[in-house]
This record gives structure tokens, sequence and C-alpha cells, in this order.
């Protein structure tokens, strides 16, 4: 992705795709966000790897709610 006034980019990548069940699921992944700053170009990287994907059949349930009275902005 990238942010059209300011060129600041945002880049996903996968990688090691294994068949779980029906579908083929990334086992490793890397996100790169290069942004500019007064000093220069600033570029942190996030690398991950999953070692176990389960598929739940389950829906999630999170420990909160949102309050009735919440209004969409």
């Amino acid at each position: 992705m990238v942010e059209s006034n300011t060129n600041n980019k945002l880049m996903l990548e996968y990688a090691n795709f294994q068949p779980l069940g029906d579908k083929n699921l990334p086992y490793n992944g890397t996100v790169s966000v290069f942004y500019k700053t007064p000093a220069g170009l600033i570029n942190n990287t996030i690398t991950f790897e999953y070692s176990k994907i389960e598929i739940g059949d389950k829906e999630l349930k999170f420990p909160f709610n949102i309050p009735k009275r919440y209004d969409r902005r």
C-alpha cells in the first residue's frame, strides 16, 4: 500500500505456503514499513513464522462488547 500524499509504504510478503485442509496458508511473512521523517527515510521490518496453524469450526468470541451508544464515525 502507498499513501499517495506522502509516498509512505506498507509492504506485506508471504512465503512458505503449506496445505491445511482445502486451503494453502503462509507459514512465513514479512511486514515492511517505509516512511519519511525530517531525518530521512525510515524502514521498520517485522518478520514472522508460524509453527502451527489451526482452523477452528467455532465462531470467534472477543472478551469485550461494543456499547449500544457507540456511534461509528
